[in-house]
């Protein structure tokens, strides 16, 4: 039974429910955004109007208990209600916030959101040091959709004083070192790479081992078309890097004619096939008839 008289007793407990209602109401506006409630059809309205119905509950019973078991008078219990509800609502949020995956903390606390696209922009601080490999400025001007950033990355690249040999070793590397020197070779002026015919030239020679691999190795000894996909990889990153004019370039046509004819010799690749459509176009902007080479 109440220490109290039973107006009183409800008189506390409407000040529980109040307080429960407005503190489940603040834990389910802010934990909304930061677990990011879907709001399709009113899920996030329906879960903070579920939250605030809890809240009220809470603070309902937790005044009820108190008025029944705590000695004093009604002002005092309701007072005692109300510190209790805010402490445990504080309490609650900031238990929230810390676990929270998309929390929005303060500036300067990196917290990444798991549902962020794997191929949205990294912040624009999160360059390498300048010491770093050039493996991981390639990498990160590759892979990395945002225009400042990438404006960044070949600023420090074209600071760097052996910029066209570390170049050249990423051409000799594998498929991911190779693609990533080219585009960059795509996008770098030519002031900022004297040996650019050189380094265009080398990733050529390796452009067309891979396609002449992919050409004459026979299906069963490579099942999975390793080869063809290295090849296609490496030419597509090539093409790009060489440019437009590649097909009214003599130093190029000669290895265009080479490549289509190469890959027209394996119309079961998909990814050879590819390349010969490509190569096709480019040759065709000078009005060559393309075709297997004698």
């Amino acid at each position: 039974m109440p220490g109290i008289g039973w107006g009183a007793t409800l008189g506390v407990a409407a000040a529980g429910l109040i307080a429960g209602i407005l503190g489940g109401l603040l834990i389910g506006i802010a934990t909304v955004s930061w677990y990011q409630v879907s709001s399709f059809e009113g899920k996030s309205g329906y879960y903070a109007v579920g939250i605030t119905l809890l809240g009220g509950c809470i603070g309902f019973l937790t005044a009820l208990i108190i008025a029944w078991t705590v000695k004093g008078g009604a002002g005092a219990l309701a007072a005692t209600v109300l510190g209790a509800m805010a402490i445990a609502t504080a309490c609650l949020l900031l238990i929230l916030w810390l676990m929270a995956p998309a929390a929005d903390h303060p500036a300067g606390v990196a917290q990444a959101k798991p549902s962020r696209p794997a191929d949205q922009a990294v912040p624009y601080t999160a360059l390498p040091d300048e010491s770093a490999s050039i493996g991981e400025w390639l990498h990160l001007l590759r892979y990395n959709g945002d225009a400042r950033l990438r404006v960044a990355v070949i600023a420090h690249l074209t600071r760097r004083p052996s910029l066209g040999t570390e170049l050249a070793d990423s051409i000799a590397g594998d498929d991911d070192d190779f693609a990533g020197a080219l585009f960059a070779l795509a996008q770098l002026d030519a002031a900022s790479v004297p040996n650019r015919h050189t380094l265009l030239t080398q990733a050529a020679d390796i452009v067309d081992r891979q396609i002449h691999a992919a050409a004459t190795t026979p299906a069963d000894e490579d099942p999975g078309y390793a080869l063809a996909a290295s090849a296609s990889l490496r030419f597509s990153a090539w093409l790009a890097a060489a440019g437009d004019a590649t097909g009214r370039e003599t130093r190029w046509t000669q290895r265009l004619r080479r490549w289509n004819a190469l890959a027209e010799s394996r119309p079961d690749s998909i990814a050879l096939a590819d390349i010969l459509r490509q190569t096709r176009h480019r040759l065709a902007t000078e009005g060559e008839t393309t075709g297997s080479t004698p």
